[in-house]
């Protein structure tokens, strides 16, 4: 299962509470958590570390743990995870960062992107979509149970009220450009969802999809509807949407 989430820069400090509801119903999961040395990777590092929820956790970064500004709590919580640096922009690269002797993970978060404002067109192509890409289908290739990946709300069209899932998608940022193409080529691989928070919500969307290669059960990311019009007759293909859930 692929998993896309669309935050606020302003929900930062509780976007790792939210990115654990898609975590936590499995039990002590291998985690790998890309870009994992950022502020969002650090704060979801430290929870799952402090509330033992996983088996093993990896942090790829292409930041050191020792250079990321890390406070106590963050370093003691990184001190029992497993750090490797990498730079998943290349695809060599970031397949060293998939592969484990132990086994395959089962939740891989993907929060690499380049963040900074002002940098060129190339720069933004190449840290945000290839990054995005390159870890996608390799989740893909290696099996992953699920794959979350981070977007962002600039996707939607600057106005004056406040954007919902069916808002205008009119990126104003070059991340959000970049974000909102890498999502667009997510939903071409088998398994994909998307899903939002917008507001002081959260909205969590699960898909099962058929395993039977011939089944043509596809999801419909306009109407969040499942469409098993074409499916094979014989599967098991179901939609859940749960309630909206209300961040303190």
């Amino acid at each position: 299962q692929m998993v896309s989430l669309r935050l606020r820069p302003s929900l930062c400090p509780r976007i790792a509470r939210d990115i654990l509801r898609f975590i936590c119903n499995m039990s002590k999961p291998r985690v790998l958590i890309l870009g994992g040395v950022g502020f969002i990777g650090r704060h979801l590092t430290c929870y799952l570390v402090e509330n033992d929820l996983t088996s093993k956790v990896r942090v790829v970064d292409k930041v050191p743990p020792a250079t990321g500004w890390l406070n106590d709590r963050h370093k003691a919580a990184f001190n029992k995870v497993e750090y490797k640096q990498a730079n998943l922009a290349n695809t060599a690269s970031a397949e060293k960062a998939f592969i484990d002797p132990e086994g395959t993970y089962d939740v891989v978060v993907n929060l690499a992107a380049e963040t900074k404002y002002g940098q060129s067109d190339e720069v933004y192509k190449e840290r945000v979509l290839t990054v995005t890409l390159n870890c996608a289908h390799l989740a893909a290739k290696m099996s992953v149970k699920k794959f979350i990946e981070v977007s962002t709300a600039q996707v939607y069209d600057s106005g004056k009220v406040a954007s919902n899932e069916n808002s205008k998608l009119s990126p104003w940022t070059q991340i959000a450009k970049y974000k909102l193409h890498g999502e667009l080529e997510l939903a071409k691989i088998p398994g994909y969802v998307c899903c939002h928070d917008n507001t002081d919500h959260v909205q969590l969307l699960k898909v099962m999809l058929c395993n039977n290669s011939t089944c043509n059960s596809v999801w419909d990311r306009r109407s969040f509807r499942l469409d098993t019009s074409t499916n094979c007759g014989s599967c098991l293909c179901t939609f859940e949407r749960e309630n909206e859930v209300v961040m303190d």
